[in-house]
């Protein structure tokens, strides 16, 4: 593939958005993303339907493109803020809280004593 100078932006991303929900973002830029493998071997078949240089030269500018235009809209428009709508879910989370935190610690030893072999 050709996208390697451009993956480690966008991949990284979905992370930065809204960390409880990247698995979902991560699926659905993918879906969208399959897509275009779909469509893109048809595209290509039809451009070069007499396999001549300059007609595959002609489909890798135009890939070139695609992908620089991308690359640009995303240094524009990209972003590396979390969202609001993933901030409301990790404002409830209480992870931090010295309280909670005391508690999971006290189950951790609780447990690992109750599966200890010896007594």
């Amino acid at each position: 593939r050709v996208h390697g100078e451009f993956g480690g932006g966008f991949q990284v991303n979905h992370i930065d958005l809204a960390r409880q929900y990247s698995g979902t973002l991560v699926a659905i830029t993918n879906t969208l993303a399959a897509v275009s493998d779909i469509v893109s071997p048809i595209i290509a078949s039809v451009i070069t339907s007499d396999q001549t240089r300059v007609k595959w030269q002609r489909v890798f500018y135009i890939t070139a493109a695609i992908y620089t235009i991308g690359a640009v809209v995303f240094v524009i428009f990209g972003d590396g803020e979390v969202q609001k709508w993933a901030m409301e879910d990790e404002q409830e989370d209480h992870s931090n809280d010295p309280e909670q935190l005391h508690q999971k610690k006290d189950e951790f030893h609780v447990n690992r004593r109750s599966k200890s072999i010896c007594p």
